[in-house]
Order: structure tokens, then C-alpha cells, then sequence
């Protein structure tokens, strides 16, 4: 997959190519997930927890990371990718969930 590639590229410290099938990831797999989030959540959290990551390590400015990743977490079943969203949530000292938010 396109995010898979995106690990790829990041492991092999091209950044730049990293980010670009992220962006791209997250833009084909956005549609699918708004329209049917119980199926696709995990996947979109994976894809957002991985931009975030990317904007985290190239200490780029974490304007909407919040937002995203708190969205991200609202559709996310998987305990362990909940557990690394929300460390970064911490990490970019993101307000925590409000109660009409998972």
C-alpha cells in the first residue's frame, strides 16, 4: 500500500517521498473512511498516526495535528494503534478528547 511505501521511504530517510505517499495514502484511502468508518478506521488511523510521526520527526509545525489525530482516535478499534495515537496526542500535549468524543 501506499502507506507501506511511505515506511518505507522513512526508514530509508527520504523524507520527502515518505511524506508524498503518506498524502497520497490519506487521500485515497479518505473517501472510503468517511464512507464507512467501522471498516476503515484502523487503516485511517494508521495513515494519520503516520503523518503526524513524520511532521513530529522532521520538527515541522504541528498546526491541525491535533485535530487529526483526535479524529483519527475517534475511529480507531485497534488497542495498540489507539495506545501510539494517543501517546503522540501527549507528545504534541494535544487536548485529550472532549466527552462527546470517544
Amino acid at each position: 500500500t501506499l502507506n507501506n511505501l511511505a515506511l518505507l521511504y522513512s526508514d530509508t530517510q527520504r523524507m520527502r517521498e515518505a511524506e508524498q505517499s503518506c498524502a497520497e495514502a490519506m487521500e485515497t484511502l479518505t473517501p472510503l473512511w468517511q464512507a464507512n468508518p467501522l471498516v476503515h478506521g484502523d487503516q485511517w488511523g494508521r495513515c494519520c498516526g503516520f503523518w503526524a510521526r513524520l511532521q513530529i520527526e522532521q520538527e515541522k509545525p504541528a498546526d491541525g495535528l491535533c485535530a487529526l489525530l483526535t479524529e483519527a482516535l475517534a475511529f480507531v478499534y485497534n488497542p495498540q494503534l489507539r495506545v501510539a495515537i494517543q501517546g503522540m496526542m501527549e507528545r504534541l500535549n494535544c487536548p485529550p478528547p472532549t466527552e462527546d468524543q470517544p
